[in-house]
């Protein structure tokens, strides 16, 4: 991994590197009436990381450089979307529009 982002506004985590490939993670409560007490940690419920997109070849054959959570700002937008705008070994700045 070469670089990650995190997004004040949803509190994903993005990350990025030599593979060229992205990943975003959210992190996600689980309860489960199974496990009862060992599904809580001092009375809240436990929380993990999980992959909520990956998208394989971002930049082609070239490594991702950067990655970075933005507001999308165009005339189709609302006003709570975000983009991830990254780099590349390609000289190129893509942006991805991610939905989970």
């Amino acid at each position: 991994m070469y670089a990650a982002a995190w997004s004040a506004k949803s509190g994903r985590i993005a990350s990025a590197g030599g593979d060229g490939k992205i990943v975003v993670y959210e992190e996600k409560s689980f309860e489960d009436e199974t496990m009862h007490d060992s599904s809580t940690v001092n009375g809240e419920a436990k929380k993990e990381w999980v992959v909520a997109a990956e998208l394989q070849g971002a930049h082609g054959v070239y490594e991702i450089n950067s990655i970075l959570w933005c507001k999308r700002r165009d005339k189709d937008s609302r006003e709570d979307e975000e983009v991830l705008v990254t780099t590349g070994d390609d000289g190129i700045v893509n942006i991805f529009e991610i939905r989970v």
